[in-house]
């Protein structure tokens, strides 16, 4: 058997085999470890056992590889640093783990305040550590959108990869990395999947058991039918069966303007075809239009984001939701907060201050049809819309996603009405242009704060009318 140790120039590498097994808490008291083994399995899942790692004495480690793999199995390749096959890579392995540690060095201890901070973190350190300044995007049939991130990828569930998506957009607002457009894809409304089985389906049953034929318009007498109504076992080759004549030249006797489907399972005849995607790892079955856009970019490390892993990140984010980062949304304590001082002003200077709601009453159906991350995003351009409403001394909080609470200076009703409104005409312009064919349940409710002692009662109040 050979040593599990192994010393080139000085640095003491640990060498992993299927007899010696992977125990990662041992790979701290080494420079660098050695992988010998011609089973593929056993080598990827030792990678990204050391990648998914905490501590960065253990993910950050040199990995480099004994002997040669296929390229099917793609984060070997992604996350090791190189082959010592024979004696003459001695060299450059023992230059190459040097400089990962020296610029382990460099690495600052923080990491970005937000959900995904620690992943991010994880990629940059390991891309800086490497000097390499581009995350490349690589397909990958394991993935649930079909591609993968390999130094953020390390850090997620295969079924997780859409997150890097958002982890991602993330850090490009941050202006850590900066995009460069490769792809353009389409997954599941409901669990961002990307093998999807597209078919025509009948729009009356959503069956696909269809069938289409031409439509034949006969020019002399403007008859327009099946082209099955032109054939008949008297005559060969097409035969007009309301003016009896032969039908010869396209273009001259006749055209063909469009194509008319049957379905076989209920019998009825129709010209256009619904599109459906069946997602093949969540079962959905949804109309194209309603699946979820998202962009595939290789990205590259900023001087911001080059300064940050260095010199630590100062970024701060309010909430641990991806889809809400850019909105500076307050939490309900802060809410009420606010809200117990309106009730004191209320009082004491006799103002007239109310608190509103509005609620997306079928918001679980609207977010089935079109998706989650497209219902966020709804719900965002219905928030900017009440924003947009609010004076500087109106405040505005979103509650599990879907119900909107704001307070309201002066003509409380008229002032309602108005934004009541405008909320309802722009909602009704966002589901016709961009959501046809969903129907949106709204409930508008409001007190006045004069009525009620504190902001937390105030809050119960409407929250009690609103169900």
């Amino acid at each position: 058997m050979q040593s599990p140790v192994i010393v080139i120039d000085n640095l003491q590498f640990v060498r992993l085999s299927l007899e010696t097994g992977l125990d990662t808490t041992q790979i701290m008291a080494y420079d660098g470890v050695l992988i010998d083994s011609n089973d593929a399995p056993f080598v990827q899942n030792s990678i990204l056992s050391i990648r998914r790692h905490h501590q960065p004495e253990v993910y950050l480690k040199p990995i480099f590889l004994c002997q040669n793999h296929p390229s099917a199995f793609i984060h070997i390749h992604a996350l090791s640093d190189g082959q010592y096959i024979h004696d003459k890579d001695n060299t450059l392995v023992a230059s190459k783990t040097r400089k990962i540690f020296q610029k382990t060095l460099e690495l600052s201890e923080s990491k970005p305040n937000s959900a995904y901070g620690a992943a991010i973190k994880k990629a940059l350190d390991y891309m800086y550590c490497r000097e390499n300044r581009i995350l490349q995007p690589i397909l990958d049939p394991f993935s649930i959108i079909g591609y993968s991130f390999p130094e953020m990828s390390v850090s997620f569930e295969t079924h997780e990869e859409a997150q890097i998506l958002d982890a991602l957009d993330w850090a490009e607002k941050n202006e850590l990395i900066w995009p460069d457009f490769q792809e353009k894809i389409y997954v599941c409304n409901q669990c961002s999947g990307g093998f999807l089985s597209y078919r025509e389906v009948c729009p009356h049953c959503q069956s696909s058991h269809t069938y289409g034929e031409d439509l034949v318009h006969h020019f002399p007498c403007a008859y327009i039918g099946p082209i099955s109504d032109f054939t008949n076992e008297k005559h060969e080759g097409l035969h007009c069966p309301k003016c009896n004549k032969g039908v010869h030249h396209i273009g001259v006797d006749y055209d063909k303007p469009s194509v008319l489907y049957h379905c076989n399972n209920c019998d009825t005849k129709f010209q256009d075809l619904y599109v459906k995607a069946k997602c093949l790892n969540c079962k959905n079955d949804v109309e194209v239009q309603y699946l979820q856009s998202r962009t595939i970019n290789t990205y590259k490390l900023t001087s911001k984001g080059r300064h940050a892993i260095t010199k630590g990140f100062e970024l701060q984010n309010h909430t641990t939701d991806a889809h809400f980062i850019e909105r500076d949304l307050i939490s309900e304590d802060t809410f009420i907060s606010l809200l117990n001082q309106d009730c004191k002003r209320s009082q004491i200077e006799e103002r007239s201050i109310g608190l509103m709601a509005i609620s997306i009453n079928n918001h679980q159906a609207i977010a089935k049809e079109m998706g989650n991350y497209r219902f966020k995003k709804l719900v965002l351009e219905l928030y900017d819309i009440i924003a947009n409403e609010l004076n500087p001394l109106e405040y505005l909080y979103l509650e599990q996603g879907h119900t909107f609470y704001f307070n309201q200076y002066l003509g409380i009703e008229d002032s309602f009405i108005s934004i009541q409104s405008s909320f309802q005409e722009r909602l009704n312009q966002l589901i016709i242009h961009n959501h046809s064919g969903i129907s949106v349940s709204m409930n508008y409710q409001n007190i006045s704060l004069n009525e009620c002692k504190d902001g937390r009662e105030a809050l119960n109040k409407l929250k009690t009318q609103l169900n």
